[in-house]
């Protein structure tokens, strides 16, 4: 979506770069504190991360 490769954005956002694969792969859960961290990044809101 920002056009960051998923090293860029765990570094931003202050994650492991296999934890964010297993986010967006639906392997594990992820924390509202990551959450927001990872929307924070690259300045999107959580809102736009999360499918209702």
């Amino acid at each position: 979506m920002a056009g960051l490769s998923q090293r860029e954005l765990s570094l931003m956002a202050s994650t492991n770069q296999s934890y964010l694969w297993e986010v967006e792969t639906g392997r594990v859960s992820i924390g509202i504190d990551v959450l927001c961290r990872i929307a924070d990044a690259p300045g999107v809101r959580v809102r736009d991360l999360v499918e209702f």
